[in-house]
């Protein structure tokens, strides 16, 4: 998100990294991806995404789903 335009504000040289730590929320972030897009992709409640962006750890198995689910959503998109 190098550049970010949202309801017409312009935030120029905005680094997610800068300011998230959370592995999960970072990577959904880049992907564009809302928090309730991955939960459907992932078959669980947006409650427990918000949980997991919440923690200061994540298991890897909690990581390699999240990063299945983002990148079937992004195939998703780019077949449209």
């Amino acid at each position: 998100l190098d550049d970010l335009n949202w309801a017409g504000l312009e935030l120029i040289g905005y680094l997610a990294e800068d300011y998230i730590s959370n592995p999960v929320a970072l990577a959904r972030i880049n992907a564009r991806i809302t928090q309730q897009e991955l939960a459907e992709a992932l078959n669980v409640s947006q409650a427990y995404i918000s949980k997991l962006e919440a923690q200061d750890k994540v298991s890897a198995k909690a990581l390699k789903n999240i990063k299945d689910g983002i990148m079937m959503l992004l195939k998703g998109r780019e077949a449209t």
